[in-house]
């Protein structure tokens, strides 16, 4: 006949117990996790890496710890940043700021290559186109590309043309922001008068801020 639900599903004391044994295991566990991310994040931001590195090493899934594992290695070991930030694109492939991270790395690469800079520049202008179409409006990946259009020859996909659109996108996002940016593009581009217009203005509008 009919049997009631909470009778069919009735646990016995020792699955009971051994549910809650590893309900307690599974607890204990995220408390450490958690742990370990903000005493690694809290070491990060004081720049103690080392301390930093270890605590990212033992959560070494996550992707978040993965994206920091790469900036503290960006420095010192520049294949094991790309390794960690390969790993976290591998797990969440739309994760801006590792993409954004992925083009700095192949800057740095391509700066260093004798025989592939050109190959590596315009895969670190992918990496910062997708992370800005990731993540529209955020300045550093605008910042990143008008650097890269800046200073990269044309043979690798620099345009001094598309730098002056992100620096008109920039101004419409971070004022101030945008004259630094606009500033360096003058100054980069060898337009000395520009600069220091762009310099005169930015200090009548910004008085409070070191330009």
């Amino acid at each position: 006949g009919f049997i009631p639900l909470e009778k069919e599903y009735k646990m016995s004391p020792r699955l009971r117990g051994i549910l809650f044994f590893y309900a307690l295991v599974l607890l204990l566990f995220c408390k450490e996790s958690l742990g370990n991310v903000i005493e690694a994040n809290a070491a990060f931001e004081r720049g103690d890496y080392s301390i930093a590195k270890k605590l990212y090493l033992r959560e070494k899934n996550s992707v978040a710890a993965q994206i920091n594992l790469a900036k503290i290695f960006m420095s010192t070991d520049i294949e094991k940043a790309e390794k960690w930030v390969d790993k976290a694109l591998g797990q969440e492939k739309k994760n801006a700021e590792a993409h954004y991270l992925k083009g700095l790395i192949l800057g740095k690469q391509a700066e260093e290559s004798t025989f592939s800079g050109i190959s590596l520049a315009r895969k670190a202008k992918g990496s910062f186109e997708t992370a800005l179409s990731l993540d529209e409006e955020n300045t550093s990946y605008i910042d990143a590309l008008i650097k890269f259009h800046t200073r990269a020859p044309s043979i690798a996909g620099g345009d001094k043309g598309t730098a002056m659109h992100l620096l008109d996108k920039l101004e419409k996002i971070d004022r101030k922001t945008a004259y630094k940016a606009r500033f360096e593009f003058f100054k980069e581009t060898d337009n000395t008068l520009e600069a220091e217009n762009v310099l005169e203005k930015a200090q009548k509008m910004f008085p409070d801020s070191p330009f």
